[in-house]
This record gives C-alpha cells, sequence and structure tokens, in this order.
C-alpha cells in the first residue's frame, strides 16, 4: 500500500511539474527550448536502452527483446509531436493546435504511454486482484492530473477549470440519454463476447479468468458501486474531460483502450475502443458529466452481472 501512495503521489508531482513547465513554456521561449531538449533528450535515451535490449544476447540482461522493441516504440511515440509537420497533419483530423507546446508535450506524453500499454499487453502473463483503496486512489490520480493538465491555478482558476473539463449539471434529457447509451455500451460488449467466444475462445476463457481475478473484491454491490463510481469518474475527468478537447475523440479513445491492458489483444479490448468513441461523442455533443452517468452505471451493472 505503501508504495502505491508514493507512485501515485510521484505521478501528480511529475504531472504538475510538467504541466506548469509547458504552460510556462508557451510564453518563454528558453523554457520552450528546454522542454523540447529534455522530451527529445529522453526519447533518445529511452530509444537507445531499446536497442541495447535487442542487440544484447538472448536473456543476457534478464530482459525480453520484446521490451526493447516496445521502448523504441515509446520513445518514437515521445518524439513524434515534437516535429511540427507531425503535429500539422494531426491538426487536420483533431483539435490539437500545432503551435502550443502544451498540446506537443501533452500529445508526446499520451502517445508514449499509449504504444508503451500496448506493446506490453502481450508481456502480461498474469495480474493479482485490486483492492478498493488502490482503485479509489488511483482514479483519484486521474481527476488530480485532469486538472493539472488544463492549468488549474496556474492558466485558469477552479471554476474555468472545472468549465474546461466538461463538469455540469446535466439536463433531465441528458441524463435519459446517458442512460439509454448504457444500452448502448452493453449492446458492443455482448456482441465482443459472442465474438470471442467464436474467434478467440482460448483466449476468452483467460480473459474471463483474469477479470475474475482483478474484480474480485468487488463483486457485491458495495464493491460494484465503489469501482462503478471511482472509475466512472476518474477516467471520464481525465480521458473525456482533459484529453478529448485536445486530441479528439479517435486518440482519446485509443488511450482510453490501452489502459485497459488486462483485456489483450483481443475483441474486448475493440470493445473498450468503440465503447471510448460512445462516450466521447457523448460528451462532444453534451458533457462529460453525462459520459460519466453512463460510464459508471455499464460498469457497476457489468461487475453485478459478471
Amino acid at each position: 500500500m505503501g508504495a502505491d501512495i508514493a507512485t501515485f503521489v510521484l505521478l501528480m508531482a511529475l504531472g504538475a511539474v510538467l504541466s506548469a513547465w509547458a504552460h510556462a513554456a508557451e510564453s518563454r521561449r528558453g523554457l520552450s527550448i528546454a522542454l523540447y531538449v529534455a522530451f527529445g533528450g529522453a526519447a533518445v535515451l529511452i530509444a537507445l536502452a531499446g536497442v541495447a535490449i535487442m542487440g544484447s544476447p538472448r536473456g543476457a540482461l534478464g530482459v525480453s527483446t520484446a521490451v526493447g522493441w516496445v521502448l523504441v516504440a515509446s520513445a518514437l511515440g515521445i518524439a513524434l509531436p515534437l516535429l511540427p509537420p507531425v503535429r500539422k497533419l494531426l491538426s487536420l483530423v483533431t483539435p490539437l493546435d500545432p503551435h502550443s507546446i502544451t498540446d506537443a508535450a501533452g500529445l508526446s506524453v499520451v502517445l508514449a504511454f499509449v504504444i508503451s500499454n500496448l506493446g506490453a499487453a502481450p508481456l502480461v502473463t498474469s495480474a493479482g486482484s485490486v483492492s478498493p483503496a488502490v482503485l479509489v486512489m488511483q482514479d483519484a490520480t486521474f481527476v488530480v492530473l485532469a486538472f493539472i493538465a488544463v492549468g488549474t491555478f496556474m492558466t485558469r482558476d477552479l471554476r474555468c477549470a472545472v468549465q474546461r473539463l466538461g463538469l455540469v449539471v446535466p439536463t433531465r434529457r441528458q441524463v435519459l440519454i446517458a442512460l439509454g447509451l448504457v444500452l448502448v455500451a452493453f449492446a458492443i460488449s455482448i456482441a465482443a463476447a459472442l465474438g470471442m467466444r467464436v474467434l478467440q475462445p482460448g483466449l476468452s476463457k483467460q480473459i474471463s479468468s483474469t477479470m475474475q481475478t482483478l474484480i474480485g473484491n468487488f463483486q457485491s454491490l458495495g464493491g460494484a458501486l465503489i469501482l462503478g463510481i471511482s472509475a466512472g469518474i476518474g477516467e471520464e475527468i481525465l480521458f473525456r474531460g482533459a484529453l478529448q478537447p485536445r486530441y479528439g475523440v479517435v486518440l482519446t479513445s485509443l488511450f482510453f483502450a490501452a489502459v485497459h491492458v488486462q483485456y489483450g489483444f483481443s475483441l474486448d479490448v475493440l470493445a473498450v475502443f468503440l465503447m471510448g468513441i460512445v462516450l466521447g461523442l457523448e460528451r462532444k455533443r453534451f458533457n462529460t458529466t453525462s459520459s460519466i452517468i453512463t460510464h459508471v452505471v455499464y460498469d457497476v451493472l457489468a461487475v453485478l452481472a459478471g
């Protein structure tokens, strides 16, 4: 538990430093150059580590050569957003501002995370159960990181940050639509489950066993509420609230799917991506509060049904 707390504190501290640095760099050329040098240097070091692992005799470093490929790919994820042509290209299909230092730094972090998580998925062989305290802490960290990412107390006051994150009181119509979209989410989940049984039966059983282990502490009404509320609020505020307005529905949904690496490369992770699209369109059409309602209700019912 102590290690988990230290990890979450470190993530929040690192997020705060990077966010403050990036926001300050928007108006200070020296900080802007320093940020590019820091991110570029990190990318080079990570890539060199990956190349060293791939080039070493099999097992000599005690690490699979596949880790080397993941490191090199992650380094590219960090480096590519530093290139203006890449940002300009992405700005054609996302709301990304190609001239924004903050958007560039954020995209580097997002792409590195997406690539490393997707790359690590085949390397994950087992998973332990998650305690309610750790889950709540993790999702509370997501909320804090979301507020940090939008520049709370740096470029925005708390009221403006809440507005930027799309947190509003929903109308009755929005609540009803949000509840209706829970059925859409279940339709996607059921279709993926049926497809898995036919196309990936072995992986389907493995994922089912993994999920039983992961959510073993939540299979009660109280546990389901803790999981659903914490995950729904934490993930939606970070992904749909903070990231989507800058990186668009598709890239944010990919980021969302990458967090759920316990599904491996399967139709289930495709289902998570499609659910992310649904939640993203809901956030875009209405607000983040509506997507939170859909996410929370779906997770609670899914855990109870499982």
